[in-house]
């Protein structure tokens, strides 16, 4: 095997043995009239889906935003829009993993795209929830087996239960995208905003038009959902550009914590101070963009580095 290779597939392993360890706590004398129930309970309770099915997961309690959005993207069959959440939020795991789970057990068609600034990155995404269903056992013991050998690949899998992700980098040709009759359903852009693009306002725009053009187009059924998972830490990004031409969309936009008083949003798994001294370690105009989706925009005559920026006075 080629080093790369091998690296690839330890760090599979590790997903497969995460994903083992939601089965830890498997009551084996548990009633089918139970299962029923329980399942049943995690169709409608999002949060309660979390925590038993993705316990090595939910390390600490689902925040409100996580829950509202969750219930938002569900009641909306075509949802256009943007899970613009700050940094350390969960966007990855909730609009990778989550969001797509639930509403398969809620018997929805689910052709789940995934989207990353190269097919490398995309692939490595789609991992976290292929792994999901060929190891983790609670799954397993309401679903069955989901390990589909024929069809079970890096950057693509079909599930025996009908579950399809796929795994596809910025830009690539998705003309004529399905897999039979069946056409994605669910297309998640995930932090394609990269350095490069960030410098680059012209190849921005060919990803907005690419993303307008070619890949929602290639939904055609009763479910298109599509959500860009990104936090806003520059003024003018791919996702800027697609609000500004869709004012339609919805926006759901987070902040990591209060700038005055550092109340996290997420406090369920935040201490008071954590963000605070982030702050202190990384200074207040990074935090902001990246935590709190506040870009900072540095002058063409007064630079960063001409000003002297102090601590915030106590109100």
């Amino acid at each position: 095997m080629k080093a790369a290779d091998k690296i690839a597939l330890a760090r599979y392993k590790k997903k497969l043995a995460l994903a083992r360890s939601s089965g830890a706590t498997l009551n084996l004398f548990e009633t089918k009239d139970e299962q029923i129930a329980r399942i049943e309970r995690a169709k409608k309770d999002v949060r309660f889906c979390v925590e038993y099915y993705f316990p090595h997961y939910a390390t600490s309690e689902c925040a409100d935003f996580h829950v509202e959005f969750a219930n938002m993207v569900k009641r909306d069959k075509t949802f256009k829009g943007f899970a613009e959440w700050g940094r350390a939020q969960a966007k990855s795991v909730w609009n990778d993993i989550i969001i797509p789970f639930w509403l398969w057990i809620n018997d929805e068609p689910m052709y789940l795209v995934l989207i990353g600034n190269n097919s490398n990155r995309a692939g490595q995404l789609l991992e976290d929830i292929r792994a999901e269903f060929e190891a983790n056992t609670r799954i397993i013991a309401d679903f069955g087996e989901q390990h589909n050998p024929g069809s079970w690949e890096d950057g693509f899998f079909i599930t025996t239960g009908g579950f399809i992700g796929q795994a596809l980098g910025t830009g690539q040709s998705v003309r004529g995208l399905r897999v039979g009759s069946r056409r994605p359903t669910h297309i998640v852009p995930d932090d394609i905003e990269i350095k490069d693009t960030i410098k680059n306002p012209k190849r921005q725009l060919e990803i907005v038009r690419w993303i307008e053009g070619d890949l929602i187009p290639t939904m055609d059924g009763t479910h298109r959902r599509f959500i860009q998972a990104n936090n806003r830490a520059y003024p003018v990004m791919i996702q800027t550009v697609l609000q500004e031409r869709h004012p339609k969309w919805k926006i759901h936009h987070i902040k990591a914590y209060d700038p005055v008083t550092y109340k996290p949003t997420w406090h369920q798994k935040y201490p008071d101070n954590y963000f605070k001294d982030i702050e202190t370690e990384i200074g207040t105009l990074a935090a902001l963009a990246e935590f709190n989706n506040e870009p900072h925009v540095e002058g063409t005559i007064f630079k960063e580095e001409m000003i002297q920026w102090g601590k915030r006075p106590r109100i």
